[in-house]
């Protein structure tokens, strides 16, 4: 049986400022500044004879600034256009830090160290509305740095340490809590994401309205060490 335990923190402040300088036009300036931290995590792994491996992992914190600026432009009565580029993050939760699983046949270990994923992105879309119609579509664009993905871990010394605690490396090949093959999550790969939403609201009556939207998202490896999974 694999149990992890701990607690996360997330606190951030937010800033934004408009400014048009003509009635068809608006500028936006955004800031956010983010905390996060983990605290008293412990992952341990017991098997069916009592026997038990991992333990107590140090605390890890993260700090950031994401800014962000957007423009929007009504080009008509009828149609506006809107473009913004912004800086993000995603911390990892506890499925990737703590939440270890597997079978007989292979084992996904969490990976306490873990740090949030990094975005830089940019979107540019436009909107069409009328009284009773309206109409969105937006493209987006993301790199990401830091990306959380597994990758197979050769069952040798080299080991990661959070891998060889839980699933009780004893020396050489021996995993004596993990048989088969071994997972770990990592942040040593980037991406990127890509795609298309689009989005429809009809009016019918003053109590009843029709909403649709699609969305297209297409997420690839731009890089990666190991054999990711």
């Amino acid at each position: 049986t694999a149990m992890g335990s701990g607690e996360q923190t997330f606190q951030g402040v937010f800033m934004q400022g408009k400014y048009s300088p003509v009635e068809s036009l608006q500028l936006t300036l955004s800031g956010r500044y983010d905390e996060w931290f983990t605290n008293q995590m412990n992952s341990q792994l017991t098997k069916a004879g009592g026997s038990a491996s991992g333990g107590a992992n140090p605390d890890t914190s993260y700090y950031a600034f994401n800014p962000s600026a957007g423009i929007h432009y009504d080009w008509n009565e009828n149609i506006a256009l809107r473009a913004s580029a912004y800086t993000a993050f995603r911390a990892p939760g506890f499925n990737n830090l703590l939440r270890s699983y597997g079978n007989s046949s292979s084992f996904t270990v969490a990976n306490p160290s873990l740090q949030p994923e990094r975005v830089k992105g940019f979107e540019f879309g436009t909107d069409f509305r009328t009284d009773k119609l309206t109409l969105g579509a937006t493209y987006f664009f993301n790199d990401i740095s830091d990306m959380i993905a597994t990758y197979t871990v050769a069952k040798n010394a080299s080991a990661p340490q959070p891998v060889k605690n839980l699933c009780g490396w004893t020396g050489g090949s021996t995993f004596t809590n993990c048989t088969g093959n071994i997972t770990y999550y990592t942040n040593d790969q980037t991406g990127r994401a890509y795609g298309v939403e689009l989005s429809g609201k009809y009016i019918l009556t003053d109590t009843l309205q029709l909403d649709g939207m699609y969305t297209y998202t297409s997420t690839y490896l731009t890089s990666k060490s190991g054999s990711v999974t």
